[in-house]
């Protein structure tokens, strides 16, 4: 009786220090969503109910960041010819982290997934599987942010379009923490 007192004890500070670092982290910026060149419709699931990014943490303490996962985009080709309904062609997704020191103010890149590439088309979507990248940062007090980079490819490989999308919320999992979703960054330490 008394180890499963303190395993609620364990779990329930965990679970406090998630929140209260997480309305901390509630004011900390995430880059507004970015494009660039031609892109076609796209449909990234980001928001409380379906969250796009999972930070997974050290099942015991202290919680430092693993991983973070990220569900796949789809993505359509652009329209340029009302007249072809058959218009395709390549696109690229992978997700890239950041690391902040500075509580958002800027990021330095610090990972990235490997390149995943799919046949879109104008009226059917390139639907991408979800990535994950392993984390290793050293700086306790350092924040992660992650965004999904989408790309849509010319035939000689050249990127005639770019989507950049920061995930806006991310759901913290451990054995302590299932399913705690915050909005905005992951700490690197749950804990810090």
């Amino acid at each position: 009786m008394r180890s499963f007192r303190l395993a609620t004890m364990v779990a329930g500070a965990a679970i406090a220090t998630i929140l209260s670092a997480g309305s901390v982290l509630a004011g900390v910026p995430t880059p507004p969503e970015q494009q660039n060149g031609s892109v076609g419709e796209y449909l990234i699931r980001d928001s409380s109910g379906t969250t796009a990014a999972a930070c997974r943490y050290a099942d015991s303490g202290p919680l430092k960041l693993r991983s973070i996962m990220v569900k796949g985009p789809e993505a359509r080709w652009p329209d340029t010819n009302a007249d072809n309904d058959h218009q395709h062609g390549m696109v690229r997704h992978r997700i890239v982290v950041q690391r902040s020191i500075n509580e958002g103010a800027s990021g330095k890149r610090v990972a990235s997934s490997t390149p995943q590439t799919k046949v879109a088309y104008e009226n059917e979507s390139a639907d991408f599987t979800k990535r994950t990248v392993r984390i290793d940062i050293a700086k306790a007090n350092a924040i992660v942010r992650v965004y999904s980079k989408v790309e849509w490819l010319r035939p000689n490989g050249t990127v005639r379009g770019v989507l950049k999308h920061w995930c806006q919320y991310a759901r913290w999992t451990s054995d302590q923490l299932q399913g705690v979703i915050e909005q905005g960054p992951c700490p690197n330490r749950a804990d810090a």
